[in-house]
């Protein structure tokens, strides 16, 4: 009898361990490349590749969730609409939700309502890349240092269509309103509400489209317009004083009263060196329907 000297197979068994988990992460999707880690060039392709390899592994079952989802919505839609007997109060969740909860009967679900889910949406995107496109867009001034510390801390990247998620939800809100009221005044203009970003939102949600009816667009173009105003005001309010006109003394005159001529009547927004009456007063207005018409053209609408 011939001994066999002695071995081990501590190692053959760590590496049969280590394939068969590499396999079953790949096989499940929870792999190096879903936990954000990569080897190489951390660039803007690099990346993207990554993104590319993830998707590829949770394509087919996303697809198969999305198209599950709208399948199921379309049946609840049907359900709704043939045991809605009874009115239902439903609540509205979400930043750009109504203020008030919402009636739905019978007559809401006409079949004209439609399901559908994006797979994108529910695909799932590694951090550093949500951390690049945020880098991105704040380098092209997409969006502004207080949205981008915002989103910064879990690399927020869903609704990028605006640059301030905060005043796109209130306008969500305020079409919402004028879809439900018919009514320009709705909700209250406030005078710290971005003009641009609702403006842009009435233009998409309510003035552009052209199956809607004629009273609520001509609501929104009503509230279109008085954004503008708004604007208008606070341009005129932010607005540098104009430069005196006139110099110094020039040919032994001094600057009071210096560019008028002896017949010339002065206006308030020439900064005028001389005491004179105003034009109002020219035209038989007195000072107190002058601050009275100021005084409303100032208040907030």
């Amino acid at each position: 009898m011939q001994p066999f000297p002695s071995f081990s197979v501590g190692q053959d068994a760590y590496n049969l361990f280590a394939v068969e988990k590499k396999a079953f992460e790949d096989a499940s999707g929870w792999n190096d490349t879903s936990r954000g880690s990569y080897t190489g060039d951390p660039s803007g392709g690099a990346i993207l590749a990554v993104r590319e390899q993830l998707e590829r592994t949770f394509a087919p079952g996303v697809n198969a969730a999305a198209r599950a989802i709208t399948e199921w919505g379309k049946i609840q839609l049907h359900m709704m609409r043939w045991g809605y007997d009874m009115p239902r109060t439903i609540a509205m969740l979400g930043d750009s939700r109504p203020d008030l909860g919402v009636v739905l009967s019978r007559e809401t679900f006409d079949g004209i309502s439609q399901v559908q889910v994006d797979p994108e949406t529910l695909m799932p995107m590694p951090r550093s890349l949500r951390l690049l496109i945020l880098d991105e867009l704040y380098a092209k001034g997409l969006v502004s240092g207080q949205e981008y510390r915002r989103r910064l801390p879990f690399g927020w990247t869903r609704n990028l269509e605006t640059p301030d998620t905060d005043h796109h939800a209130r306008a969500k809100r305020v079409c919402e309103a004028i879809r439900r009221t018919g009514r320009a005044d709705a909700l209250p203009i406030n005078w710290q509400d971005n003009e641009a970003i609702h403006q842009d939102v009435l233009e998409r949600e309510l003035i552009l489209p052209d199956d809607l009816d004629p009273a609520i667009k001509q609501a929104a173009q009503a509230r279109w317009v008085m954004l503008a105003q708004q604007a208008a005001m606070k341009a005129g309010m932010m607005a540098p004083p104009p430069e005196p006109t006139g110099g110094g003394k020039k040919d032994g005159k001094s600057k009071r009263g210096a560019g008028l001529d002896p017949r010339e009547q002065p206006f308030a927004g020439t900064s005028p060196y001389v005491a004179a009456g105003t034009a109002a007063q020219m035209a038989g207005e007195t000072d107190e329907q002058r601050a009275g018409v100021t005084f409303d053209q100032m208040q907030p609408l």
